[in-house]
């Protein structure tokens, strides 16, 4: 569940970010799909923290650049216990 939820927050990081460009809801597809298929995915499947540990630092990313300060410290912190 974490993975799917950390290959969200990459696809609206990557829409935020690269707002001007033309394609960026293509390219923000390719990275999130390309995030999928890597091999670490293995390891993000399994039952081990790295998906939450993706999640929440996807999550805090994506909170900082909407200047939303305190709850990408929060989210980074909870990511850190991971």
């Amino acid at each position: 569940l974490c993975f799917v939820l950390a290959a969200r927050e990459l696809y609206k990081l990557t829409v935020l970010v690269f707002a001007g460009a033309q394609q960026r809801c293509r390219f923000a597809c390719t990275a999130a799909l390309l995030f999928c298929l890597t091999p670490a995915g293995v390891f993000m499947s399994a039952v081990y923290s790295e998906s939450l540990f993706a999640y929440l630092s996807l999550l805090s990313l994506r909170l900082l650049a909407e200047r939303r300060r305190w709850s990408a410290a929060a989210a980074l912190t909870l990511a850190g216990c991971a």
